[in-house]
């Protein structure tokens, strides 16, 4: 397969902000005093978050929108990646420069404003990559808005955009299961690569099947996918990868023995 473009989610692939989300998420919470209103939980935030269900968890706790309004307002005083010290993983510019020496157009897919994104790109370009960050790296990003909640609007604009404005073949590496399965709407030959650098495990994404309902998405692990087909389940991931060299392993872009740099 001649591959066009690559599509990267950042959080979890790029970088790791694993230290950062838990922090933002525990401030946040903490200021708009979710616990001792209305008995949410820390691992609710959490896993709302990464599934991308804000919106549903405000409704089954009938949270006041002025608590959601403070909720928001102390995560956006957080940055995930702050300058000086963007926690981008050691391979990423080297992976990067192969894949603009092979033609593969490079475009990062994320929820972070553009001070982030531009945080993390010059920390990419200051670890090694070759070419022009602004013109070489295609981003899509949201609005404020979007990047707060994490939700539908996010998926529905920046993605579709990323679909509208990126050539097929695609892949798309992402530890977002709502978002594989959106892209995967519009592009039914997308190869999605599951990354677990980021809030799963590689066993989790390996194992994860995805069933449509009226009720929206429902996620579930099956050991065996003929046991997941049986019950109208659909396999999520293509592949798993735990660190971009792994690509060479599946597409032919000649990622071996690439330097990796160091841990700076």
């Amino acid at each position: 397969m001649k591959v066009k473009t690559i599509i990267f989610d950042v959080c979890g692939v790029l970088g790791d902000c694993r230290g950062t989300v838990p922090w933002k998420v525990k401030v946040a919470m903490e200021e708009a005093t979710l616990s001792e209103k209305y008995g949410i939980g820390f691992t609710e935030i959490i896993t709302a978050y990464t599934m991308g269900g804000f919106d549903d968890l405000w409704r089954k706790y009938k949270v006041d929108p002025s608590d959601i309004g403070q909720y928001f307002t102390a995560w956006d005083s957080i940055p995930e990646y702050p300058l000086g010290s963007v926690r981008i993983y050691p391979e990423v510019p080297f992976v990067l420069n192969k894949l603009m020496e092979a033609g593969v157009d490079i475009a990062l897919f994320t929820r972070l404003t553009n001070q982030g994104v531009m945080n993390v790109l010059k920390e990419i370009k200051r670890r090694g990559f070759e070419g022009d960050i602004e013109d070489d790296i295609k981003v899509f990003n949201p609005e404020t808005d979007d990047v707060r909640k994490n939700d539908e609007k996010f998926i529905e604009k920046v993605m579709f955009k990323a679909y509208e404005e990126t050539q097929a073949p695609r892949i798309y590496i992402d530890d977002g299961l709502d978002r594989i399965v959106q892209f995967r709407e519009w592009d039914s030959n997308l190869f999605a690569i599951g990354s677990a650098r980021g809030f799963y495990s590689v066993k989790d994404l390996q194992t994860t099947y995805y069933l449509k309902s009226d009720g929206g998405l429902v996620f579930e692990n099956f050991e065996s996918e003929l046991d997941a087909s049986k019950k109208g389940y659909s396999k999520l991931f293509n592949d798993v990868i735990t660190t971009l060299e792994n690509l060479s392993g599946i597409i032919p872009i000649g990622l071996s023995n690439i330097s990796r740099g160091d841990e700076r």
